[in-house]
């Protein structure tokens, strides 16, 4: 099997193609530096991406959602279930950024933290 991949790595977006066989990689060509050689074989294999979403926050001052992601890539498959995963929890300030959401999340190793702080809104009017 072929596959195309685009690689980021630098400006140059190179399109390589991967020859995979039983899930090992017997060649790659159409680079024009080393530098996305590791970038490519991970994404030809392996594909990963940062989870990032929103989560509904109540009671905070100035947002109704707190964004959350992923300390590390978590495979590429499982980015949909882990927005199924969130779906339905409602958060509570205060919230400092990095403060973890959830630990191990789906058992990936990483855990799911907040991407801002989020505080109460307190109404000073009484």
């Amino acid at each position: 099997m072929i596959k195309e991949i685009t690689c980021i790595i630098c400006p140059k977006g190179c399109k390589a193609a991967v020859e995979i066989e039983d899930m090992q990689i017997k060649n790659i060509s159409g680079l024009s530096c080393k530098f996305g050689q590791d970038y490519v074989e991970s994404e030809a294999i392996h594909p990963t991406r940062i989870f990032f979403s929103v989560i509904p926050i109540i009671g905070a001052k100035n947002i109704s959602v707190l964004p959350v992601r992923t300390k590390k890539p978590i495979p590429k498959d499982l980015l949909k279930r882990g927005m199924n995963e969130i779906r339905g929890i409602k958060l509570n300030p205060p919230i400092k950024m990095g403060e973890v959401i959830i630990k191990n999340f789906l058992d990936t190793g990483t855990d799911l933290v907040a991407s801002r702080d989020a505080e109460p809104d307190i109404d000073d009017s009484t």
